[in-house]
């Protein structure tokens, strides 16, 4: 009986041990994926900042054409209204 229970308690400490192990290897791969998907949130993150600025200047630049564009048409028109006059006098 005591071989028994020396057998039992020595087969239950193996068990622990590998119990502890896989529990630590465990550990260890949740913590890795943890730290994995922080990194990849912080990629995204900062992609997705860098697009932003990136079509904040675009826009910018749009902007800008688009203001000229109507410069140009309102000089354009004011030119119009100057050649008809010009015509009108000069009939």
């Amino acid at each position: 009986m005591m071989k028994t229970a020396r057998e039992g308690v020595e087969r239950l400490k193996k068990d622990r041990a590998t119990f502890e192990k896989l529990k630590q290897t465990e550990t260890w791969a949740a913590t890795a994926g943890l730290k994995q998907v922080h990194s990849l949130t912080k990629l995204l993150s900062d992609e997705r900042k860098g697009w932003r600025e990136a079509c904040a200047r675009e826009n910018e630049k749009l902007f800008h054409v688009y203001q000229e564009l109507t410069n140009l048409k309102a000089a354009n028109a004011a030119l119009m209204k100057e050649k008809a006059a010009t015509e009108a006098t000069a009939k």
